[in-house]
């Protein structure tokens, strides 16, 4: 079926191919809409393959076809399954280009050179950029800035701590515990 979105807003669209299990997953803002089978089990990225992105390549005519009339922000491509969780972590914080797996990431925010869309990853698949401009429109995103420590937890904090009074009370806190102490 189809979605309907409102304009002028950012939306979140993330597709998992799971080949072992011959399946296509869509995700819309990080929640589930659909999935189907396919007779597919692997892709393979070639260089000769014409990849574009916000347009569709037309076989029969070998053109370009089908322009996407809006905005792109954040584009990835992992070399393995997201889960739903890591879905929604990245709508909140995208792929810096350096997480596990990224085959090429491009966040179309280096307009140093008009023409380029630079690839993140460091995997060197940057992009020729034709006929499209960047927009002061930028997707807005809440980051926490690295705030993650060894267990993987999604923020660490240093707490400089000035006690007025004598206490003999204590918490024990466990690696990615939430704590509220006195308030």
């Amino acid at each position: 079926g189809y979605q309907s979105f409102s304009l002028n807003n950012w939306i979140d669209i993330a597709g998992v191919f799971d080949g072992p299990n011959q399946m296509l997953y869509l995700y819309i803002d990080g929640q589930l809409v659909g999935s189907t089978s396919t007779t597919v089990s692997n892709i393979v990225f070639s260089n000769n393959d014409p990849h574009k992105i916000g347009a569709g390549f037309t076989s029969a005519t070998q053109s370009i076809a089908n322009f996407f009339d809006g905005n792109i922000s954040n584009l990835t491509f992992f070399n393995h399954l997201l889960s739903q969780q890591e879905i929604q972590d990245f709508m909140i914080c995208p792929p810096t280009g350096d997480e596990s797996g990224i085959v090429g990431s491009w966040n179309f925010e280096d307009n140093t050179d008009p023409n380029i869309a630079a690839d993140v990853s460091g995997n060197g698949n940057n992009g020729t950029i034709n006929g499209a401009t960047y927009d002061t429109n930028i997707l807005t995103q809440s980051c926490v800035g690295g705030l993650t420590n060894v267990n993987g937890c999604d923020s660490t904090a240093i707490l400089n701590l000035t006690i007025n009074q004598s206490d003999t009370s204590y918490t024990s806190i466990t690696a990615c515990d939430s704590v509220v102490w006195n308030d």
